[in-house]
């Protein structure tokens, strides 16, 4: 195409009398008319160029604004990886450690006196061990859910995402806190009832002299 355009204007600048030898016996007005359509001709190209220098520079700039919102885009969410001083403050996180302290104590309680007593069978003792083991297990990935919200790198999450998400691992902890303080109850109250049965049937024993 360049090299079609390039020709038609050499040959638009050869002399009238050039075109006469070129192009045989044509009249002038036909060589003139032929003149004034290749300099329309090079006036499109003109434009042409133009158009694609434009088109081009258009694409650039396209380019570029789309790495500068892909910026801002990655810096935003860079950001949501790093956790703020205030949420790190928040009172329901030192609520919720606190609260799992204590689990830990009453797990401690609970298995002294499973292991201690001899009012409970041993089938009994093994159900409450595997109760209280599978209730701090769960308990223990909730506690790692925690420290990864209050730890920067672990989740992409915004400020109010972190805390609602806190709330909730909170409300979970409280369930099971409210489950193993409960069980611990239950249990000193079997063995104590179990106790008192034991002593109360000794003594009728003793009463009427059944060995």
């Amino acid at each position: 195409m360049k090299f079609l355009i390039l020709l038609v204007l050499i040959v638009a600048k050869l002399p009238f009398k050039g075109y006469a030898q070129l192009f045989g016996n044509q009249d002038k007005k036909m060589i003139q008319n032929n003149t004034a359509q290749i300099s329309l001709l090079k006036t499109y190209s003109d434009y042409l160029d133009k158009g694609l220098t434009i088109a081009h520079d258009g694409m650039d700039l396209t380019h570029s604004l789309k790495n500068g919102e892909f910026g801002l885009h990655s810096l935003y969410y860079s950001s949501l990886l790093q956790v703020n001083p205030n949420v790190k403050k928040y009172p329901l996180a030192g609520q919720t450690l606190n609260l799992y302290a204590k689990m830990e104590k009453l797990e401690t309680s609970i298995y002294n006196n499973v292991l201690s007593t001899d009012m409970l069978s041993t089938q009994e003792k093994q159900s409450l061990k595997t109760f209280v083991n599978n209730l701090m297990t769960m308990a223990g990935k909730d506690m790692e859910e925690l420290n990864n919200l209050l730890t920067d790198g672990k989740y992409q999450l915004t400020d109010d995402e972190r805390m609602k998400t806190m709330d909730m691992v909170n409300k979970r902890i409280v369930g099971k806190y409210n489950a193993l303080h409960l069980t611990e109850k239950r249990i000193n109250t079997i063995i104590s009832g179990r106790k008192q049965q034991k002593t109360n049937t000794s003594k009728l024993r003793q009463l009427y002299g059944i060995p």
